[in-house]
């Protein structure tokens, strides 16, 4: 409850909600006796993935780490190794080049994007989406959504149209406003 004290035997039951809302839990470092190890214990038990970054083998703040590689955890040696084990997908950016400017060729009065020949960037296709990813979409709008309403009207956890709404903000589908407000991109 709130106003709490952060005494030792709360942090199993806190760290049991925090496995629960995460897509998964990542181990850098835990010795034999961990809070670490409790977490992802708990991870393990609610289905999900847990992974963790290997330690040296003489060190004892990673002998749990070890342990957990022993008993199955995903080895993460690289962030794409993260992306793998969450099942989600890099994709990359189609990089335009870049004109330079030179102040010194600047217009003395403004002139309008469309006047000076800018064409805006083209939307991206929607071809890419996944089942998801096109439901988040069929809710939004420019009026500006709350994570949690969109989740509610996508029929999905927080936690998972958090991932989505990312990506789809990453394609340039969607727009993240302050206070986990959303807009879909005309």
């Amino acid at each position: 409850p709130l106003g709490a004290q952060p005494d030792a035997w709360r942090f199993p039951l806190r760290n049991r909600l925090i496995s629960g809302l995460a897509l998964g839990v990542l181990v850098v470092e835990a010795p034999a006796q961990s809070g670490a190890l409790i977490t992802a214990r708990y991870a393990a038990d609610q289905g999900r993935p847990v992974m963790v970054t290997p330690s040296n083998i003489d060190r004892a703040s990673g002998v749990g780490s070890n342990r957990l590689l022993r008993d199955g955890a995903i080895p993460i040696m690289e962030s794409a190794d993260v992306l793998e084990a969450l099942g989600l997908v890099l994709t990359s950016a189609n990089p335009r080049p870049q004109r330079t400017l030179e102040f010194d060729d600047l217009p003395a009065t403004p002139v309008s994007s469309r006047a000076a020949g800018v064409r805006p960037p083209p939307r991206p296709a929607m071809a890419h989406l996944t089942e998801s990813q096109a439901r988040i979409l069929g809710t939004l709008s420019t009026t500006p959504l709350h994570i949690d309403a969109v989740a509610i009207a996508a029929a999905m956890v927080a936690s998972e149209a958090g991932v989505e709404l990312t990506l789809l903000e990453l394609s340039g589908l969607v727009r993240r406003l302050p206070g986990n407000l959303y807009i879909a991109v005309d």
